[in-house]
């Protein structure tokens, strides 16, 4: 690992969405290509941030926040924990 660089883990075709570009556009987007994250670029390809794997499940997770769900990235153990503790209803 210590003489690999970038270029040998980097997609060589880059892709990148717009601010306008819905959720379900950037999930199809990084499936289809095999990447994890896409940069989001203006109408003049400025670089304007990245949008990750990451940033779609947390944002998908907190969608509604008046909705008990799970978290996604907790495991069993703590969402009964946070259920228990929240005083939510137990879920078999």
């Amino acid at each position: 690992m210590r003489n690999r660089t970038v270029a040998d883990v980097m997609h060589p075709e880059v892709l990148t969405v717009t601010p306008t570009t819905t959720f379900k556009d950037i999930v199809d987007l990084a499936v289809d290509a095999g990447v994890s994250a896409v940069p989001v670029v203006d109408k003049h390809g400025g670089l304007l941030g990245v949008v990750s794997e990451a940033d779609l499940l947390h944002k998908m997770e907190h969608l509604d926040e008046t909705k008990a769900r799970p978290r996604l990235f907790a495991l069993p153990r703590t969402r009964r924990h946070w259920r228990k503790t929240s005083g939510a209803p137990r879920r078999s």
